[in-house]
């Protein structure tokens, strides 16, 4: 990988005092860092100055092989002689700090007196003041706020990356009249490829302000994952009126039989539908007292009866819907007026009509 960083002109020399646990510049040169010819820091050596920029340029990896980089500041960047004294100098920490919140207010523990700290960051009085809404009377807090600089330090790399990544694959769906209408049933399972990806990429102090991809090229091809989708009519597991009409009859005792049934009054003609989804397993004319009458078998081990038809118009073997019309009303076979005989059975067992639909 080919790395180029661009620090801007520079010159090192530097003479200082320590006091206490401060250091003070001394004398008349010290190493004195400038952004676009404004003051940010002193500090105590070339090697400092070198050190707290070149960490401001260390951006976080990618999450690529970098072929080439190029990082610049694309601000004025200096390190020259200072001419002063008393200023306190920065560690190489605390210029980096420095220069990562030029533009934010930050705050930073301090000691002394408001003078000492304005002295040590090379502040003016009023503006540190300002920042803490304090005045020079206040005794000093443990923590104070840095004013804001004006100043936007900008760091500029240029890379040329190389990743690999997933490509996603497509679902396929396929109608299959065997399975019933709605069921899903993977039949293939999908698998992800992958791609090799040459890109050009820009990053703006860390954050990736453009990223346009040079090429691609195929690793491994992607794999449909196939569903089946069911059409066939089936059960939904709950039954619909059959018809609109009054009921007439309830299921149970009647006249000194057993009624298998509910009968619900209406015109002969009345469209008579199927309860729920299922195949056709009867539809016969004039079968004693039941007259014309259909059988559905929902699949799910139940099965419905509607009798006394005067029209049937469904054949033995096909599939009808939920609330697919399948016959007309009548008053066939042994009736004692037109009405529609509805049963319900589970298993081979009658149930009551009415535990399964409300009127």
């Amino acid at each position: 990988m080919k790395k180029y960083i661009a620090l801007g002109a520079m010159a090192f020399t530097m003479i200082f005092s320590i006091s206490g646990n401060k250091v003070f510049a001394q004398g008349d040169q010290g190493v004195q860092v400038l952004i676009d010819e404004k003051p940010v820091g002193l500090v105590t050596s070339r090697q400092a100055a070198h050190k707290a920029l070149e960490k401001f340029l260390d951006f976080p990896a990618l999450n690529a092989r970098i072929d080439k980089q190029e990082i610049a500041f694309e601000n004025q960047v200096e390190v020259k002689a200072y001419k002063g004294t008393g200023q306190e100098v920065l560690s190489e920490k605390e210029l980096y700090t420095h220069l990562k919140n030029l533009n934010k207010k930050i705050k930073v523990k301090a000691k002394g007196t408001w003078q000492d700290q304005a002295e040590k960051y090379g502040l003016d009085l009023k503006d540190l003041l300002a920042a803490n809404e304090a005045k020079l009377t206040d005794p000093l807090p443990e923590e104070i706020f840095l004013p804001t600089m004006d100043i936007q330090l900008k760091a500029l790399s240029k890379e040329e990356v190389t990743y690999q990544e997933v490509v996603s694959y497509q679902v396929r769906e396929v109608e299959d009249e065997n399975l019933p209408q709605g069921k899903r049933e993977v039949v293939q399972k999908g698998q992800k490829g992958q791609r090799e990806v040459k890109a050009k990429v820009e990053r703006l102090n860390g954050e990736k302000v453009q990223h346009i991809i040079e090429s691609a090229t195929l690793l491994k091809d992607p794999v449909d994952e196939v569903v089946h989708v069911g059409t066939k009519q089936g059960a939904s597991g709950s039954f619909m009126v059959p018809t609109q009409g009054r009921l007439s009859s309830p299921f149970g005792p009647r006249w000194g039989r057993f009624h298998r049934g509910i009968d619900l009054a209406c015109p002969v003609g009345t469209p008579v539908v199927a309860a729920d989804g299922g195949t056709i397993t009867r539809a016969r004319t004039n079968a004693g007292s039941y007259g014309n009458y259909i059988d559905v078998d929902h699949g799910n081990g139940y099965t419905t009866r509607y009798a006394h038809l005067s029209q049937i118009e469904v054949q033995v073997g096909q599939e009808v819907a939920k609330g697919q019309e399948i016959a007309k009303s009548g008053n066939t076979g042994r009736s004692t007026g037109p009405h529609l005989h509805f049963e319900v059975c589970n298993g081979g067992k009658l149930e009551d009509p009415l535990g399964h639909i409300s009127l």
